[in-house]
């Protein structure tokens, strides 16, 4: 039995293949009329198997989900949806017939291998469409009826979850790779952002290979702390040459224009050096921290200067949370906001070191979990919980005093509550 576990984003617009000719605005297939054996198949996820490049400008890398179908005693109409950036690669059995895909998520969202003919709606958040918005979750087969009765006049007949390498096999088996074909018109790399950088560590790794970025060291830290007047730790002080040359594991030097690669979150963040007369980096610097000599400036979460503003946000949450203690409308749900947009609209911000004691200090003595600083949040303003709570890297969230924790369906997502000095989620004993 499937396990109907995923997470599809309709933010709903048409928009056909650039080789479609333009229809009317509204969510249907306009003079289409399906035949009465049709099979709609759902399948999707939070994200497929992660690329080492963008193909948007959201400063999310992009992902991948492998589809293959084989239905041959029936036509086929797909609804695939996905929250990042997605390419969505399909092959097919030769004797299946797909006739249409509808295709959504929050960023941009793709499609390659498929046929021409093939009719398509692509609908995203970002791309703003006509046909509403809904975010479906985790929740049952029936929450996808509505839609496919919109567009398809029935019921979806199959739910496929992507699994964590971004396969979903829809259709009855395939036993060998030979059995299926593809379309060559817009093979995935076709969709490759080429004015963008690669993502993540592969996107650090090629800045320094054009000379963009050099590994810091040692002596980069310490030439930061003096011209901050910071006092040195004592081994730093006293540190010999060998030392200063010790390579420190993601902290580079800014050597000239630099573009931030996509996907500096969580475990993969690193620092920069900003030497005088070069320029910030540009784009999303995610949960990166730049020190910039420029204006003696640090900005991130590894700054004394976020420690310091997060450690006086804690110490007068009253003033600093009481006029955001509930919505203003009592009986209307907070947005759905992914972790990104939280950050940005400051409903949320990153926990530190001295949120997590907080917590043990409150709650340690009741036997309740110590929350991790790694994709954990602090709760600012009232929020629902973000897409991707269903999934295993769900985020774990700090409610302070006076603050509601998010509302919705809170999947696996883990909720330290100052209120009740409670925790709930697969994160706490």
């Amino acid at each position: 039995m499937r396990i109907a576990f995923f997470a599809l984003l309709a933010s709903l617009a048409p928009i056909m293949q650039a080789q479609a000719q333009a229809r009317p605005p509204g969510c249907a297939f306009y003079g289409m009329d399906f035949p009465a054996n049709l099979r709609v198949y759902a399948a999707g996820g939070y994200n497929g198997r992660t690329l080492d490049f963008q193909i948007d400008q959201s400063g999310h890398t992009a992902t991948q989900f492998d589809v293959s179908v084989n239905s041959t005693d029936y036509p086929v109409a797909l609804m695939l949806g996905a929250y990042e950036p997605t390419v969505w690669s399909i092959s097919r059995t030769r004797k299946t017939k797909i006739l249409a895909v509808f295709v959504s998520g929050y960023h941009r969202q793709v499609l390659a291998g498929l046929d021409e003919g093939v009719l398509v709606i692509n609908s995203t958040y970002d791309n703003q469409g006509a046909c509403g918005h809904a975010f479906v979750g985790t929740s049952r087969i029936e929450s996808l009826h509505p839609l496919a009765r919109k567009l398809f006049n029935r019921d979806v007949d199959q739910l496929y979850p992507g699994d964590k390498d971004g396969r979903i096999a829809i259709g009855a088996p395939v036993y060998s790779k030979f059995d299926l074909v593809t379309s060559t018109r817009t093979p995935p790399d076709s969709f490759r952002d080429r004015s963008a950088p690669l993502a993540g560590e592969a996107g650090l790794e090629q800045a320094v290979r054009n000379g963009q970025l050099r590994p810091a060291t040692q002596a980069d830290l310490k030439a930061w702390r003096i011209a901050r007047g910071e006092k040195l730790p004592p081994g730093m002080e006293a540190g010999y040459q060998a030392r200063d040359s010790q390579v420190l594991r993601s902290q580079y030097v800014v050597l000239k224009e630099f573009t931030f690669p996509a996907g500096l979150y969580g475990a993969h963040s690193a620092m920069f050096f900003v030497p005088r007369g070069v320029p910030r980096p540009s784009g999303n610097p995610g949960h990166s921290s730049v020190y910039d000599y420029n204006a003696l400036g640090c900005s991130g979460p590894m700054c004394p200067e976020f420690r310091a503003e997060t450690a006086s946000v804690r110490a007068a949450p009253s003033s600093n949370h009481g006029a955001n203690a509930g919505p203003a409308n009592p009986g209307a749900s907070p947005p759905v906001l992914s972790l990104d947009n939280a950050l940005e609209n400051g409903a949320i911000r990153l926990a530190t070191r001295a949120d997590v004691d907080a917590w043990q200090l409150r709650a340690g003595a009741g036997g309740s979990a110590r929350p991790r600083t790694f994709n954990t949040y602090v709760v600012l303003k009232p929020i629902s919980f973000p897409p991707g709570s269903s999934t295993e890297d769900a985020a774990s969230f700090i409610v302070p005093s006076g603050i509601q924790p998010p509302h919705g369906v809170q999947g696996q997502a883990t909720v330290f509550d100052h209120n009740t000095l409670k925790c709930k989620g697969p994160k706490c004993h």
